[in-house]
């Protein structure tokens, strides 16, 4: 009984099974496809480190004050806020600002560099009010040297009948410096008539009435003199 079960189980074999040791043929057409390579895994964007330096410290109302912005590598803008409203922007690290008001402002600057990364830093600026400048006094105006200036005029009636009622005349005494030398004399009457008659002048007044004699004298000062070399001095007279 089991050599006849042994016996259909081989002729069964021998009809369906295939030998192991015979490979089942490929398809002509088969189509072998590699694996895809791994996608690398990109590198980590460092963060961009900026820092913010001010030109300058004690600040006051107007003065101009410059701001830098360093990021390792070439910036290529920064925008910039000054923290009173005013904005700006550049195509480098540097600003220029001056702030018209008193106060603490933070500064701020985002920049841009060249490899597309982007970064950003602040700093605090304190900014006082101007300091008022001192009114300089003004340098006071010496009177002028009339030491030596004298004018003496004599008036006397003419004779009855004359049509002139008053013939004065006028002499300059005086010197505008000690061992100046006196190079001429201006003189105006008060009516009308010049002279520049020196040291003696006179003149024919035609009617009574008050007039100012001015008398301009001018002198050439000494080796190392110093001061003025003219004046003018004046007396009123009074003609009957």
């Amino acid at each position: 009984m089991r050599v006849l079960f042994v016996a259909a189980l081989v002729a069964v074999c021998a009809a369906s099974c295939t030998s192991p040791y015979e490979p089942t043929p490929l398809p002509k057409d088969l189509v072998v496809v590699a694996p895809a390579p791994p996608t690398p895994t990109p590198a980590p964007v460092q963060p961009l480190s900026v820092s913010l330096s001010v030109g300058r410290g004690d600040l006051e109302v107007g003065d101009g004050v410059s701001f830098v912005a360093s990021a390792g590598t070439t910036i290529t803008q920064a925008d910039w806020a000054f923290g009173n409203g005013a904005t700006t922007r550049t195509t480098t690290g540097e600003a220029g600002y001056a702030y018209p008001a008193p106060g603490t402002f933070v500064v701020q600057v985002s920049v841009t560099v060249s490899d597309g990364r982007t970064g950003s830093a602040s700093q605090t600026v304190t900014v006082r009010r101007r300091t008022p400048t001192p009114t300089p006094e003004p340098t006071p105006t010496p009177p002028p040297n009339t030491s030596g200036f004298g004018t003496s005029i004599a008036c006397a009636p003419e004779a009855a009948g004359s049509s002139t009622p008053c013939h004065a005349t006028v002499t300059y005494n005086g010197v505008v410096q000690p061992s100046a030398t006196i190079t001429s004399v201006a003189w105006d009457f008060g009516d009308g008539h010049l002279s520049a008659a020196f040291p003696v002048s006179s003149n024919l007044y035609a009617g009574a009435g008050g007039y100012t004699v001015f008398a301009t004298v001018t002198a050439t000062l000494p080796p190392g003199g110093v001061g003025p070399n003219s004046d003018t001095v004046s007396l009123a007279i009074t003609i009957p």
